[in-house]
């Protein structure tokens, strides 16, 4: 071979020119492969809510899908409860009863009281003011002595009936009541009637109402409990028919 040098120059340009060319091939098919592939939002439905969750490893914020579900009660708080009707019809009214239909759907009945005598038509005018005696005669009492403790206790209120009496209820069980009245100046006690809801008296008069009316002057009758009046004589009650 006349020239080799030649021939090896031309080698080794050669040989750097197809390794230049390649690596620029190889170059830019990775950088196309590094790509990234575009990916299609989820759908999301209407109903839904969108809210942002940061990924704090890579700084960004990506998109996701929150569903609602159903709110349920609180653990303290109690169901509504609604009533079907929570009136008092009136179905029938006059100056003599009164009939009342209750929410329950029962039926009330209420009857008016007329009395026979007033208060004022046996007024005493006379009120005790002294100091009441202070040892108690049951000689004149049936069952007063049954009382004592209620009757002492009646003596520190006072006159409350007929001028110079006191007054005591005793409870005898459900629906029942005693009493008895003592006389404030000669410490006397008398029987007084029984009754099932109570008494109504006035310190300036004589008459004694049992099971007395509403303010109304209406009351629901049952068994042992119309009202009724009583006359004090001076040594009993009479019962006023």
């Amino acid at each position: 071979m006349k020239h080799p040098l030649l021939v090896l120059g031309i080698s080794a340009i050669a040989t750097f020119t197809m390794g230049w060319f390649g690596h620029r091939v190889f170059s830019k098919s990775m950088a196309q492969a590094q790509v990234p592939t575009t990916v299609s939002d989820p759908e999301i439905k209407k109903d839904s809510q969108i809210k942002y969750v940061p990924d704090t490893l890579l700084g960004k914020r990506f998109d996701t899908t929150s569903i609602k579900l159903p709110v349920e009660p609180a653990a303290n708080e109690k169901p509504a409860i609604i009533l079907a009707s929570a009136t008092i019809d009136t179905l029938w009214e006059d100056n003599k009863e009164i009939i009342l239909k209750l929410p329950d759907g029962s039926l009330d009945v209420r009857r008016k009281f007329n009395p026979t005598k007033k208060f004022g038509d046996f007024w005493v005018a006379e009120r005790f003011k002294g100091k009441p005696v202070a040892i108690l005669d049951f000689s004149t009492s049936k069952y007063g002595k049954l009382y004592k403790t209620a009757s002492k206790k009646a003596i520190e209120k006072g006159p409350v009936f007929a001028g110079h009496f006191a007054f005591a209820r005793v409870d005898c069980g459900t629906g029942c009541y005693a009493s008895t009245i003592i006389d404030l100046k000669t410490g006397k006690v008398y029987d007084g009637p029984h009754a099932s809801s109570g008494y109504q008296y006035k310190i300036n008069s004589r008459l004694l109402v049992i099971n007395p009316p509403q303010a109304d002057g209406f009351y629901t009758p049952c068994d042992y409990c119309e009202p009724e009046l009583y006359l004090w004589t001076g040594k009993s009650f009479k019962k006023i028919e």
